[in-house]
């Protein structure tokens, strides 16, 4: 159990180009140690993690959808110049 755990945490997750499997193993860990974020937030691939999480998702179901390919390839249909 975390030193933290019981306190009021805020987390930020930052950008990370398609970084999203990084962001959502820090949310499993930080939930295994028993911390819960009173405020999340983000910018980038952050802020779509963090919306995730903050939609009441589970740690194991952000971990499922960012890490599939439905994620990446919602991008890809929306920037033609990539192909």
């Amino acid at each position: 159990m975390s030193a933290l755990a019981g306190k009021r945490v805020a987390i930020s997750l930052g950008a990370s180009f398609m970084g999203y499997a990084t962001h959502a193993g820090f949310l499993a860990e930080i939930f295994r140690q028993g911390l819960r974020p009173v405020a999340i937030g983000g910018s980038t691939a952050g802020a779509i993690t963090a919306g995730l999480y903050a939609t009441g998702l589970s740690t194991e179901t952000i971990r499922e959808a960012v890490t599939g390919t439905a994620l990446p390839l919602s991008f890809v249909k929306r920037t033609p110049w990539i192909w």
